[in-house]
């Protein structure tokens, strides 16, 4: 379950919420993640900030969460929020038991009005009694149906890790245990991702002495199947390295690597039209020729109605290719600058956001206001030193948000940048208060 810590890490990156607030007149924002306060061991530990202004002012007080006693709230990695409270999903462990020993219960929450008390969802209908360890690391919730993916182990083999799967009708007020038709082996879970009616899981399994990908999807009496199949590969799946996936309406995108039998990284382009069923890969992107035969890695993915971004590198540039016909034809697009690495993506129907840094390693935001046709290099960003990074994009309408970490003699400091022109000029925001004491380092998202 080391594995979980890891997870933590890279998945938190993307918090799933929509049908979202009305506390009161100013919907609130949530940043959710977790921080290190100390490098020299790497511990980490629940964060959790709201704001009730659209992130003029933020509150980092503590969130109450009703834990079993001497344990310790690790972190929400995905909430999701109605009209009178929000439902989280993360992990928490002894109080006497590392952050980084994997040794984490999975934890299903729900909060007040106040967004400060949370309440421990102990009840779950077909949950096994004999669990052992686990964590949830996404939610997705489409009105009043939601899902949450996880893993666990069992006392019974602490080595085999499963796939942990609850699913409520009622907007999270009650939860039931989803069974896998599978006795594949989980090694990590990829990602996970929902469209109008359907779900996908994206993960590695053992088989034999090897680590491959596999699909689980949905079926109609909600039990969970694995799904291997996929056409006009120039390569068998299980040399794909599955990263980021986005579905949207009936389609789904996945991103990935192929490792060539040269040994070369060249870029994986999976699509699925069928609700997660079969998959293609995508061999032809307009502007970019020979694609199996560049040196190339994708790593962030954005989709929304029709249009899908993904951004990468190739031969050490940065890559930006799109589509806007739900992943039936893709193109390349070009970029104000080469020397730029495009860490996080945000494109949204008023909106289109790319940070990552530069050589120096300081943050820098491209925007775009074509819907990701075009892009402008924004160079008066506030606040950012040459060791910056930024840990998510926010935007509702032309209103964006950014959370970021920089430098300042030689202490890391948390940055949100504010942005009412969809990314064309920005301003610092200030006013964050109750932020823990020391913050060596930490990993935050934003909600939607």
């Amino acid at each position: 379950m080391k594995k979980y810590v890891k997870l933590m890490a890279i998945l938190v990156a993307n918090v799933i919420l929509s049908n979202c607030f009305a506390f009161s007149t100013s919907k609130p924002l949530l940043l959710t993640g977790y921080y290190i306060p100390n490098e020299n061991n790497l511990e980490f530990y629940g964060f959790l900030s709201k704001s009730l202004d659209q992130g003029e002012t933020w509150d980092a007080s503590s969130p109450n969460v009703n834990l079993p006693p001497k344990n310790i709230f690790s972190g929400f990695s995905r909430i999701h929020c109605y009209a009178t409270y929000c439902l989280g999903v993360g992990s928490y462990r002894s109080e006497n038991v590392s952050s980084r020993s994997g040794q984490s219960q999975p934890l299903l929450a729900k909060s007040d009005e106040s967004l400060t008390n949370w309440t421990r969802i102990e009840q779950i209908e077909n949950l096994p009694n004999s669990l052992a360890f686990g964590g949830l690391s996404y939610l997705s919730c489409k009105k009043d149906n939601c899902v949450a993916v996880g893993d666990y182990t069992l006392e019974s083999n602490l080595i085999v890790n499963k796939l942990l799967i609850l699913t409520s009708k009622d907007a999270g007020k009650h939860w039931k245990f989803e069974p896998v038709e599978s006795d594949l082996e989980i090694i990590s879970l990829r990602n996970f991702s929902c469209g109008n009616d359907f779900c996908v899981i994206a993960a590695d399994v053992r088989k034999s002495f090897y680590q491959v990908p596999v699909f689980f999807i949905r079926t109609i009496n909600n039990s969970w199947i694995p799904v291997r199949e996929i056409k006009d590969s120039p390569l068998p799946l299980d040399s794909v390295s599955l990263g980021g996936m986005s579905c949207s309406a009936n389609y789904c995108v996945v991103i990935g690597t192929f490792l060539s039998l040269e040994e070369r990284t060249r870029i994986a382009l999976l699509v699925s039209d069928d609700k997660g069923v079969t998959w293609r890969s995508i061999q032809k992107i307009k502007n970019l020729d020979d694609l199996m035969g560049k040196e190339s890695y994708l790593q962030q993915i954005s989709c929304h109605d029709d249009t899908c971004l993904v951004a990468g590198g190739a031969n050490h540039k940065p890559m930006l290719i799109e589509s806007h016909d739900a992943g039936k034809t893709w193109m390349k697009v070009d970029l104000p600058a080469n020397h730029l690495n495009l860490s996080r993506l945000k494109c949204t129907q008023s909106a289109c956001i790319i940070a990552g840094v530069d050589t120096l390693q300081k943050a820098f935001v491209l925007f775009s206001k074509d819907d990701g046709y075009t892009w402008t290099l924004n160079q008066s960003i506030p606040v950012l030193s040459s060791s910056s990074y930024i840990n998510s994009i926010y935007c509702n309408g032309s209103h964006c948000l950014l959370v970021g970490k920089t430098k300042k003699n030689f202490v890391t400091e948390m940055v949100i940048l504010s942005s009412d022109d969809s990314g064309v000029t920005w301003k610092s925001v200030d006013k964050i208060t109750n932020l823990p004491h020391r913050i060596d380092d930490f990993y935050l998202s934003f909600s939607d």
